[in-house]
């Protein structure tokens, strides 16, 4: 590895995971971007998984009397079936069309938080469609915070219960992503 690849990957994850420790997610959406200046997409991923493993079974521990698991079981199946759509997706499909999808996404997701004035509100199926597409957006771009918040905001009011319960979600979405992408690469 050399030196510009190790800076590279220090300032991302030092970045992205000083945003995910403040505010229980959205690590992916800061670190992912500057990884992609060294790396192509697919090895982004791969470190960006690693090390949300070691951080989410941290923070999970740390936050467990405050995880709404009734929150978290409810997108569970959805999101290990987005994943695993997701993870496929970015197995075949050609890194230029996911970067750009990337970028797309990005963008309509800062365009929702700038311009939205009112707050989805999400239905049960609406919720489970959101679980599935975060988990999705996760398996593909290891971004699927966005969604998961807008999910988990319906369900979760109090703000520590709310950060908590997005941190047990993400968590869940991490050790599903690392699986997948660990079959995929011994297969």
């Amino acid at each position: 590895m050399d030196i510009f690849l190790l800076v590279i990957l220090a300032i991302a994850i030092f970045c992205g995971f000083f945003v995910q420790t403040l505010v229980g997610f959205a690590g992916s959406l800061v670190a992912l971007p500057i990884l992609l200046i060294a790396l192509k997409l697919p090895d982004a991923i791969a470190y960006i998984s690693i090390f949300y493993l070691f951080s989410s079974s941290f923070m999970v521990f740390k936050e467990w009397k405050n995880i709404d698991r009734d929150t978290i079981l409810r997108l569970s199946l959805a999101s290990v079936i987005g994943v695993v759509l997701g993870i496929i997706v970015l197995s075949y499909t050609k890194p230029i069309v996911l970067q750009k999808g990337l970028g797309i996404f990005i963008l309509l997701y800062v365009a929702y938080v700038l311009f939205g004035k009112n707050e989805l509100i999400l239905g049960r199926k609406t919720n489970l469609a959101f679980g599935v597409l975060g988990g999705f957006f996760a398996g593909v771009f290891s971004t699927g915070g966005p969604l998961y918040v807008i999910s988990v905001k319906n369900t979760v009011q109090e703000a520590r219960t709310f950060r908590a319960t997005m941190i047990g979600v993400l968590a869940l979405v991490t050790l599903v992503r690392v699986l997948s992408i660990k079959h995929q690469w011994y297969s």
